[in-house]
């Protein structure tokens, strides 16, 4: 029965009310709300406290969407007091009394108490990785995708901070047409190199197959804010801005273009 206020469990799990309230919006709690009050359950305040290493000042949009998955998952007379979770970048590593397993591909793990946080991502032998996606380039090389692409799943699978795998297998995507999941690989990349060029170039192109003009713009402007010679960022700009009749913004970046090209080009 849900009978705490948002106050209340603040003061039981330690949360700023404006935090819960934030938390219970985003569906990742589940209180009654009634004229504009929330009522919780002690389920509630149980799975805030199995969480709360995890939320404190954490912005991280994968790991909010795991924790509203698992709060889903969880039934509502399952016990919480053994549930606990560890997150490092998009991950989400949960534990309870008879398992342990990563939230984002449902995988389950060993010897969780040996991992710290800054090591969570190594949880595969990182030379079998290198070897793994060393076969996926010449793979990928051969012009063979569809191998390329099953070994660059299975090495996410492994070591789901792979940037450079989630390029490639976002670029075998972009060839097969399926951009939505080319998008979604380069926007994990994007999140584990935030200065990665190519992943934010490639991410614009995504968005411009997917009709998302003005996200492709954003896009490419932010791969130029990155480095300012990406000739292609600049004639893609162009276009996009010929498109949507600024004729000023269009010209600018034709004549970068122009000039980049005309600089490296033989």
């Amino acid at each position: 029965m849900s009978q705490y206020k948002t106050n209340e469990v603040a003061k039981l799990t330690g949360h700023e009310p404006e935090t819960i309230r934030r938390i219970s919006r985003m569906g990742i709690l589940s209180p009654i709300k009634d004229k504009g009050i929330y009522f919780f359950s002690f389920q509630d305040i149980s799975f805030l406290r199995a969480i709360s290493n995890v939320v404190s000042n954490n912005e991280n949009r994968y790991i909010w969407a795991a924790l509203k998955k698992i709060k889903r998952q969880i039934s509502a007379d399952e016990p919480l007091s053994s549930l606990s979770f560890k997150s490092h970048k998009s991950q989400l590593i949960a534990k309870n009394a008879n398992k342990i397993w990563n939230t984002h591909s449902g995988q389950y793990l060993l010897q969780f108490e040996n991992q710290t946080d800054s090591k969570t991502s190594e949880l595969s032998n990182s030379r079998d990785i290198n070897e793994q996606f060393k076969k996926a380039l010449a793979l990928d090389e051969e012009k063979k995708f569809i191998a390329a692409k099953e070994t660059y799943i299975e090495l996410l699978e492994r070591d789901p901070y792979h940037a450079r795998a989630r390029i490639n297998l976002g670029r075998i995507y972009h060839q097969e047409a399926n951009f939505n999941n080319a998008l979604q690989q380069y926007e994990k990349a994007i999140e584990l190199e935030p200065k990665n060029v190519i992943a934010r170039f490639n991410a614009g192109v995504a968005y411009e197959d997917l009709d998302r003009q003005d996200d492709a713009i954003t896009c490419y402007l932010e791969t130029l804010d990155l480095d300012i010679t990406i000739a292609e960022a600049h004639f893609n700009l162009s276009r996009l801005y010929e498109a949507k009749k600024d004729i000023k913004a269009s010209a600018y970046h034709l004549a970068y273009y122009q000039i980049l090209k005309l600089t490296f080009d033989d």
